[in-house]
């Protein structure tokens, strides 16, 4: 018994110890004024509950739009007025861009081939930012594109109107789904451009769910990233949940690949037809041309790169 009170004793004066600490520490960096945050939590009581915005607004109401905040061993400071944040991105936004990565994303190696997960100090991340840049965003291949885009539209409104047409065709209101007619086109679209094939409804309608709730689970608040001494846990299960759509997501790019590499080693496979992305990753992974500015495209490096090329239309990856 009286080990057992020696250690409570011992682990309260180490987290009593640790909060002075970590007080004396902010105040030497004179950080914006906050609310004094409790031992070991921080403030995370001040923000919980299913409105943080409102608690945030009554925050901001007494402390200003620029107000510290600890949530558990995560420090943040919070930009509350329009004005503030563009300061805050103007002056700061290297900072802000190398925030750390989620850990929900720290799956399937998703965490050091995602441009979105490395910081942009990093030689791999400015290598695939010229990637992009030149080869998916690029003012020529946006042109070469506009043949898709357009018969994406005109698909896209031939299947409105004639949902419209089977639906009211009784005299009644036509009821259309839009937004997923939309998403479909806009699969379409990406998928074409990615792949030069199209994608299947049940495809279209499996991966608009799975954005959804990647989406989702990558805003949800995380316990293991204010307390990293958990995140080997996962209490949350988020980056379970999270690996089963970057696996999935995984599985459809490798079968692409694999069946891209088949046809490439047949004589001929693509004559003259314009190179999509993945054939572009392709012929780069075979020439490996390295400098130091550049990185090796391999397997891992094509997923990811394609990965968030299709979340980047549905959802944050």
């Amino acid at each position: 018994m009286a080990i057992f009170i020696g250690c409570i004793c011992s682990l309260a004066l180490l987290l009593l110890c640790s909060h002075v600490f970590q007080l004396l520490s902010d105040a030497r960096r004179r950080l914006p004024p906050g609310l004094r945050p409790l031992p070991v939590i921080g403030n995370l009581l001040d923000v919980a509950g299913e409105l943080p915005h409102r608690s945030l607004s009554r925050v901001a109401e007494r402390y200003g739009p620029l107000v510290t905040l600890r949530l558990g061993t995560t420090l943040a400071v919070v930009a509350s007025s329009p004005a503030t944040a563009r300061e805050v991105l103007h002056r700061h936004g290297a900072s802000i861009t190398d925030r750390g990565t989620p850990d929900a994303w720290r799956t399937e190696g998703h965490e050091s081939n995602s441009i979105f997960a490395l910081p942009t100090r990093h030689h791999r991340w400015r290598a695939l930012r010229r990637l992009g840049a030149e080869q998916l965003f690029s003012p020529r291949r946006v042109e070469k594109q506009r043949p898709l885009r357009r018969d994406a539209v005109r698909g896209l409104l031939r299947h409105v109107s004639e949902l419209a047409a089977a639906s009211g065709g009784g005299g009644g209101t036509a009821v259309v789904d839009v937004g997923r007619a939309a998403f479909a086109a806009m699969a379409s679209l990406l998928f074409g451009s990615l792949f030069s094939v199209g994608i299947d409804a049940a495809t279209s309608c499996q991966f608009r769910d799975a954005a959804r709730e990647f989406a989702l689970l990558t805003l949800t608040p995380n316990v293991s990233e204010f307390f990293p001494v958990v995140a080997m846990a996962d209490l949350q299960g988020l980056r379970r949940r999270t690996a089963r759509h970057i696996t999935w997501m995984y599985q459809l790019i490798d079968g692409h690949v694999e069946r891209r590499m088949r046809g490439r080693e047949t004589a001929g496979a693509h004559g003259e037809k314009e190179k999509d992305l993945l054939d572009v990753m392709l012929d780069i992974s075979e020439k490996q041309e390295q400098n130091d500015d550049s990185l090796t495209i391999n397997r891992g490096v094509i997923r990811a790169f394609l990965a968030v090329s299709i979340y980047m239309e549905y959802g944050p990856v």
